[in-house]
């Protein structure tokens, strides 16, 4: 439909009246009309077929039959809006004929034409809003009726004027037997809420549901939308209980093994302490090499459980670090000269790099020198020959350690479970190197005390590079 024209189908007979109708639409310029006609219904339905109209203007006495002649026609004419043509006399027919669907009505004999134009003009807007309120009304209901959300409509003695397929299938019972009745549980007045829906089942569901006021069909009504939540809350629920249950486990686990290491140290510190007087007060030398034997043993045992108990505190957050300004360079020449020993038995030269740059972070000493000495003394125990170098590069707003070995390497495949607990690559008993497995995990979880963070890069047979990024300023809190 253009603003300043209208397409008009016009069915009317061959007589007088009729050709003086079709002269006065001709006279119509606001809009323009132009009328096709055709004289009878035969006629009619093959142009409608074959062009594009408007609306079609029927003569009222080509249809006598009001009811069954607009029926056929709207059919014929694929639901073009259809003006009735009507005699002067015959007004009286416009009760019958208006509740029939038909858009207006014109005086055939003696409407003006303006008030044609105005008459049509109106009559085909109105086409146009009622086309494009059915194509909504047709685009939401396929949306309502798709998703899969159950929805009702419920009127304020709460029996269901409306309901979706997906009714059917959230409240377990059949269209039939919800609409027009309860909705079969007690709608909660607050949104959105969880009810419980026996319907068909014989265990309940639990849905969840929102509540929005409506109004349908000229009352007030409550849009209520239902979305089945019975299979993800049970699942919430077992995830609730399987999570206190794991944080019991664990909790009786950190106890256990803080109260066992506590009772182990201290009778080993004591085994340890005689074996050292037994030693000093023994002359026999093949007894002596015996004490020496209970005194190594002893130390490795209690090495293993000291690292045990610092895990145990680390799991349980029981240790607190302090954080001031401190040099990475000063603590790791502290780290190297504890471990200076260990490295002249082996031959090993430890060397520290520091390149150009602010070297001060804001971390634990402690923590950080605990680090530090882990690592390189994992580097000198897994080198045998060459050499073991600490390398301090500030880097922007951060400060590069790396502790660069010549050692024997770890396997590309071994690489992921190197910081987990109890984990070595040589195990069993012709392992290679002695330990417990736990320095590395308690490593990365002191790195992530102070806000560090702690990555390798090796090669078997061509040692390891093990790298520690400390911010210089406080990332972390006490």
């Amino acid at each position: 439909m253009a603003h300043d024209r209208l397409d008009i189908l016009l069915v009317a007979p061959k007589n007088p009246r009729a050709d003086g109708f079709a002269q006065r639409l001709a006279q119509c310029t606001r809009p323009r009309l132009d009328v096709t006609r055709a004289t009878t219904m035969d006629h009619a339905t093959s142009l409608a077929a074959a062009g594009q109209f408007d609306l079609a203007l029927l003569d009222f006495e080509l249809v006598p039959d009001v009811r069954r002649g607009f029926l056929l026609l709207s059919t014929a004419l694929h639901a073009l809006p259809i003006v009735l043509s009507v005699p002067d006399d015959a007004e009286a027919e416009l009760r019958r004929v208006l509740p029939e669907g038909v858009l207006d009505y014109v005086r055939r004999d003696s409407d003006h034409p303006h008030v044609l134009e105005r008459l049509l003009h109106y009559a085909s807007q109105r086409s146009e809003t009622l086309r494009s309120l059915r194509e909504a009304e047709a685009r939401l209901r396929g949306i309502v009726e798709t998703i899969s959300e159950g929805v009702l409509i419920v009127d304020d003695g709460g029996a269901v004027l409306y309901a979706n397929p997906a009714a059917e299938t959230v409240l377990a019972r059949p269209l039939v037997e919800i609409l027009g009745a309860p909705t079969g549980f007690q709608v909660p007045d607050t949104s959105p809420g969880v009810v419980e829906v026996f319907g068909g089942r014989h265990e309940p569901a639990r849905l969840h549901v929102t509540v929005g006021s409506m109004t349908w069909e000229g009352r007030p009504a409550r849009l209520v939308t239902l979305r089945d939540v019975t299979a993800q809350m049970e699942t919430e629920e077992n995830l609730r209980r399987s999570r206190d249950e794991a944080q019991r486990t664990a909790g009786l686990k950190t106890a256990f093994l803080a109260n066992m290491s506590h009772e182990l140290r201290m009778p080993l510190a004591s085994i340890i302490g005689f074996a050292q007087i037994l030693r000093d007060g023994l002359e026999d030398h093949e007894f002596r090499e015996f004490a020496d034997s209970i005194i190594t043993s002893g130390n490795r045992l209690l090495e293993t459980i000291t690292s045990v108990l610092d895990l145990t505190r680390l799991d349980a957050n029981a240790v607190q670090a302090q954080a001031r300004p401190v040099s990475v360079a000063s603590v790791a020449r502290e780290a190297v000269g504890m471990l200076g020993a260990l490295a002249s038995r082996k031959g090993l030269p430890v060397e520290i790099e520091t390149a150009e740059g602010d070297d001060t972070v804001h971390a634990d000493p402690a923590v950080l020198r605990r680090i530090l000495n882990n690592l390189v003394g994992n580097a000198i125990k897994f080198t045998e020959k060459g050499s073991v170098r600490v390398r301090i590069e500030p880097d922007g707003s951060f400060v590069r350690v790396h502790v660069v070995d010549t050692g024997i390497g770890i396997s590309e495949a071994f690489l992921p479970q190197l910081f987990d607990e109890f984990t070595q690559e040589s195990s069993g008993y012709d392992r290679s190197h002695e330990g417990s497995g736990l320095g590395l995990a308690i490593t990365r979880r002191l790195c992530a005390l102070i806000g560090a963070e702690i990555g390798v890069e090796s090669e078997p047979g061509r040692g390891s590079t093990f790298t520690v990024v400390i911010p210089h300023s406080q990332a972390w809190t006490d």
